[in-house]
């Protein structure tokens, strides 16, 4: 008789599954040219992953139930505790990571900045910022720590974050032209005043360089693999606790056995009894 798959085997896939998968799409559908146009490559890739997850959790707590039970397969119960924990404890899981992305950042920016740290996110995003010496305070301050504001970019905000590095879209520009304009009143005694426009100037406060546009790439691959090491934490400890949960209801599993069936559980009982280990006895010796 086959002996069951233990949750750390059956984790071992899972890892092994989910590595490949997170791989497969940031190569296909996380590239830069992709960023507005890749999210179909990237769904389908999801949707086979989890169809492949799920045919894997199936078929080894079908196993395990089987060999829980003599040898008599669980077909209906080993689906239900694959598809039930799946669905309400990782579906939730995918559900929270699209509509509220901010949990990533626990994971994000700490285990994440370091794996792209160590493969020099650094070096590309001082690429895209004017030298050093430059008087800007806040480029400055960039330079002294960038952890602050490559934390911040992440891949649905990239493109208005550098925009706003560039001085645009929610930078310091130039600010609006205002006006004055009459108001109807009655003749006055004096002769009156003169209005005009007066124009309130920001200056320039991009902080890019001339050709940052050329490093942009570079520093979006960085930023992805900082956000997908949050999302493949995050898959990995959620689909532990869904493997465990659903061995722990294997284990608990009430067998289903028709009359043939369960003759030949009794018959084989019987003609190979499981033998008791012997007590040691303990004894004083003098």
């Amino acid at each position: 008789m086959v002996e069951q798959i233990s949750p750390a085997t059956s984790m071992t896939y899972f890892t092994v599954i989910t590595s490949f998968a997170f791989i497969l799409k940031y190569f296909m559908a996380k590239g830069y040219d992709q960023r507005n146009g890749g999210g179909y490559l990237g769904l389908i890739i999801t949707i086979v992953y989890l169809a492949i997850i799920l045919a894997t959790q199936t078929y080894i707590n079908y196993q395990n139930a089987k060999e829980k039970c003599g040898g008599t397969p669980q077909l209906l119960s080993s689906i239900n505790y694959t598809i039930i924990p799946n669905l309400f404890i990782f579906g939730t899981l995918l559900l929270i990571l699209i509509l509220m992305p901010g949990w990533k950042a626990p994971f994000s920016n700490t285990l994440g900045y370091l794996v792209v740290w160590l493969a020099g996110v650094n070096g590309s995003f001082f690429k895209l910022l004017k030298q050093e010496n430059n008087q800007n305070k806040l480029l400055q301050m960039v330079y002294k720590d960038p952890s602050i504001m490559i934390n911040e970019i992440t891949p649905e905000n990239f493109d208005l974050f550098v925009a706003r590095m560039g001085g645009k879209n929610g930078g310091v520009d130039s600010l609006p032209v205002a006006e004055a304009k009459p108001i109807d009143s009655p003749p006055p005694s004096a002769p009156p005043l003169k209005g005009g426009r007066r124009k309130q100037r920001g200056g320039n406060s991009s902080i890019l360089s001339a050709d940052y546009k050329n490093h942009l790439p570079g520093l979006y691959g960085f930023v992805v693999i900082k956000d997908m090491v949050s999302e493949f934490l995050w898959y990995i400890l959620v689909g532990n606790l869904v493997i465990n949960t659903s061995n722990s209801y294997i284990q608990t599993i009430k067998c289903n056995r028709s009359a043939s069936d369960l003759g030949a559980f009794v018959e084989s009982s019987l003609n190979n009894p499981k033998k008791e280990k012997k007590k040691e006895k303990w004894s004083l010796g003098y």
